[in-house]
């Protein structure tokens, strides 16, 4: 499986990250940003690992990120590795649908309930109840971005997961001609620390780049490769026509 090291920009010094995909966590800690995602003791030797390793915090996440990104640049096949997580968020649809989901007072009457599924982007009623796909509408859905998040993020999804599903939300909403409302319970980054938000939104964004890059760069590719051999192919059956031409001629 793939594991890499690399420096960390900021703490070369005292410690070394690495990108490990064999790597889980049982943790329940939203402060994790991904088992994936490692830190280890060097003391300032290098890569030397001194210590054994653990999940990277939220608290060096930026760091990580950026760090991660400086070696994405040079090495293609980690940022193959890791772009599926650095790039992946919730669809449009999924957060038009989250946002959709809107409690009614009827919902309180026995009869009249409702459930909703995000897997499925449905809801339904009464009949609903005991399919486990589907949970049941309550005040806490109120079509603000803290029930958006609530409705599209897993309970025990990691801090990375967890991040980039705010930003999600937050770009569409901000898209929106509606305003949509904050809401109560949205994940308070950083204790409201602005700036320290920005830095980490801006290392994500460097991690995406590098892997939409690759993406491209393997589409161009792969364009270019079916150009040739249609060339290829062309001039072979030109090739051809022009022999049997010059047989049938003689």
């Amino acid at each position: 499986m793939p594991h890499f090291k690399f420096a960390s920009i900021a703490h070369s010094s005292k410690y070394g990250y690495a990108f490990d995909s064999s790597s889980y966590s049982n943790s329940e800690s939203h402060s994790e940003s991904h088992p994936n995602f490692r830190q280890f003791e060097t003391y300032g030797d290098g890569l030397t690992q001194h210590s054994g390793d653990w999940s990277v915090t939220l608290e060096y996440l930026t760091d990580y990120l950026q760090s991660l990104g400086a070696a994405m640049l040079t090495n293609e096949e980690l940022t193959d590795a890791v772009s599926f997580l650095v790039t992946r968020h919730p669809d449009a649809d999924k957060i038009a649908f989250a946002a959709s989901v809107v409690y009614k007072d009827s919902d309180g009457e026995w009869s009249k309930r409702r459930y909703y599924s995000s897997q499925l982007q449905k809801v339904g009623g009464r009949a609903k109840e005991h399919d486990n796909r589907f949970t049941e509408l309550t005040r806490y859905q109120d079509g603000s971005r803290a029930s958006i998040f609530r409705i599209v993020t897993l309970e025990y999804a990691y801090g990375l997961e967890r991040f980039q599903n705010d930003e999600a939300i937050r770009d569409w909403a901000f898209a929106q001609k509606k305003f949509v409302e904050i809401g109560e319970g949205l994940p308070k980054w950083f204790d409201g620390n602005n700036r320290k938000l920005c830095k980490l939104r801006d290392a994500l964004s460097v991690c995406r780049l590098l892997a939409e890059a690759l993406r491209n760069r393997n589409n161009a590719e792969s364009m270019l490769n079916h150009y040739k051999h249609c060339v290829s192919v062309e001039a072979a059956q030109a090739a051809e026509s022009e022999t049997v031409i010059d047989i049938l001629a003689s």
